[in-house]
């Protein structure tokens, strides 16, 4: 390809990608989505999910319109957090606590006492979403 039109037609792909990045960029806005979207984080996403759908990495490869196999490698691992995060879910699962019952509360307590009774065993989670109902 001549010089010339190798650099016609990568200044044409800039511009457009320009104007799809600030598209995006609205979207985004619309959606309150707070992460910079771009075509390279799109790049980066489908091939993401592409891998995750089963979709051969030389396959993926070709679409992108990578040269070579370690660059869409890279596109695929960007994203890939499930190992990780699954790690970080089993070390810091929580056990489960027996909820107390009303009839485990003493008999004689005040109404305020046995609501910091059957509070107290419960995750800020928990409280915030009663405090929540409460305020409905």
């Amino acid at each position: 390809m001549k010089p010339e039109l190798r650099h016609q037609l990568y200044q044409q792909i800039s511009a457009k990608n320009a104007l799809i990045n600030k598209y995006l960029k609205k979207i985004a806005e619309k959606a309150e989505i707070t992460t910079n979207l771009t075509m390279h984080i799109s790049r980066h996403a489908f091939a993401h999910i592409a891998q995750e759908a089963g979709a051969e990495s030389s396959a993926i490869k070709n679409i992108l319109g990578h040269s070579n196999l370690a660059t869409t490698e890279r596109y695929m691992g960007s994203f890939d957090t499930s190992k990780t995060d699954n790690t970080l879910r089993t070390l810091f699962k929580k056990k489960p606590t027996p909820k107390p019952q009303a009839e485990d509360i003493p008999n004689g307590l005040s109404k305020e006492e046995q609501a910091i009774a059957l509070l107290k065993d419960m995750s800020p989670e928990q409280i915030m979403a009663v405090i929540s109902a409460i305020n409905k």
